[in-house]
């Protein structure tokens, strides 16, 4: 018996999430393009569409140990390449695969954010400190303390934000 099936990404070019999806599961992939329904204004009325949760991703399960499967990802029209460590694939748990898919076919509300890391430099986005830069040094559920530096005077001063006033710098 062969190895399991692992759940992959694959980087590809702009706004081609949906035909590569489309011609990963024609080479009977199993493929997972994450959506979710936003309004979008139109000139004259909201309209609802399905919008790629993560733009230049798509998540194809596959057993890459044959190099066949390999193969039929990386020629696919629209890929780039494998997300990994390195030149290899990386493999991502299907925990996280699985978590993602119930909170999309959930009927709740779910908006990417950015991937932040204590110690990183980030910059305000919006909110009254727009533009502000500094090290975000603690992350809470919902907000995000930021140290604000002055550095030719060694001062600094921490501001707490709603996460979502936040992104990497």
């Amino acid at each position: 018996m062969g190895r399991p099936l692992e759940w992959y990404s694959v980087y590809v070019k702009s706004h081609h999430e949906r035909k590569v999806a489309s011609l990963l599961a024609g080479h009977q992939l199993s493929v997972f393009l994450p959506t979710v329904r936003v309004k979008s204004r139109r000139v004259d009325r909201d309209q609802l569409i399905d919008k790629v949760l993560f733009p230049g991703y798509v998540f194809v399960e596959a057993n890459l140990s044959d190099g066949i499967s390999r193969l039929k990802v990386k020629k696919t029209p629209g890929v780039l390449h494998f997300v990994g460590y390195g030149n290899e694939p990386t493999s991502i748990p299907h925990e996280q695969i699985e978590s993602l898919q119930i909170a999309v076919d959930s009927e709740l509300r779910i908006d990417p954010y950015p991937y932040l890391q204590e110690g990183q430099r980030v910059e305000v986005v919006s909110g009254p400190f727009k533009g502000m830069i500094g090290i975000l040094v603690e992350k809470q559920l919902a907000k995000q303390r930021l140290v604000l530096s002055i550095d030719l005077m060694r001062q600094s001063v921490i501001v707490t934000l709603d996460a979502c006033h936040v992104a990497p710098y």
